[in-house]
């Protein structure tokens, strides 16, 4: 980042928001100097990202007398977690201290397989309260929302390793199910702000050493966008063919047999 960048980033996040026309002016310095926006609004929501958690309250200290966290029961689910594990099998919660990169990774690799659970148990009812009645209809937002709310690294490999595996889970296949309110694109919906905050988390962690690895990850981002946004417009104007044909199909039909009672 430039230097010249610094003191008018600092100016602008000094209240904790950045208006659209602070935002504006910073997007304005940045192309006079050189500097990519895109690379410039990952920084900027990093940073705000970073302030809002350092608003959250601490969490309170540990009794004396506890030696080991108790990790029998998820604390954001109550479920009970597998013997060993770092995280919840089912909500993806970390239940165990992570204590290096190692875990990290370990960690990550258990968010992998636990989320393969949560596609293949099929839940006794939804969030309405009513029971599914169709199972692959609903597992997507299902595994998205583990996705959303599960345990997120510190490390670059192991955040590195985690975003990839949420983009891979992102559906860029066109069909009817990206339209609005259909659970792929409500999937989607939920995966992409996810890899976008992610992305700028690594983007405030990394240093020199890592730009080459934090370019092909907003690649990676940013190819993901894209597909999910061409399948969901495919979707649309497939839908819109479908309308089409079947008005047309209608006036054929209907026409032909008004013709025939015409002539009678």
């Amino acid at each position: 980042m430039h230097p010249d960048m610094k003191p008018l980033i600092d100016a602008a996040l000094a209240d904790g928001v950045i208006t659209d026309k602070e935002r504006s002016i910073l997007h304005k310095k940045a192309l006079a100097l050189g500097v990519d926006v895109d690379e410039l609004d990952m920084i900027l929501d990093g940073k705000l990202h970073q302030m809002k958690q350092a608003e959250q309250p601490s969490a309170p200290e540990p009794k004396a007398k506890a030696a080991k966290p108790d990790n029998s029961t998820c604390s954001a689910c109550g479920a009970a977690p597998s013997p060993h594990s770092l995280i919840c099998d089912y909500c993806g919660t970390q239940v165990a201290e992570i204590a290096s990169p190692e875990d990290e990774l370990a960690a990550v690799e258990q968010l992998s397989a636990a989320a393969q659970k949560v596609a293949e148990t099929r839940p006794a009812f939804n969030f309405d309260g009513l029971l599914y009645a169709n199972h692959e209809a609903s597992k997507e937002v299902r595994v998205a929302t583990f996705w959303q709310n599960c345990y997120l690294p510190n490390t670059l490999p192991a955040a590195s390793k985690l975003l990839l595996q949420i983009i891979s889970q992102i559906n860029t296949v066109p069909g009817t199910a990206h339209i609005d309110g259909q659970p792929i694109a409500r999937a989607n919906a939920i995966y992409l702000p996810r890899i976008r905050a992610i992305l700028a988390g690594i983007t405030m962690n990394a240093s020199g050493d890592d730009m080459p690895k934090l370019m092909l990850l907003k690649e990676e981002v940013e190819r993901a966008e894209r597909g999910a946004a061409h399948a969901a417009d495919m979707a649309k104007k497939k839908m819109i063919l479908m309308w089409v044909g079947t008005g047309i199909f209608c006036f054929v039909v209907f026409g032909g047999i008004g013709g025939l009672f015409n002539c009678s």
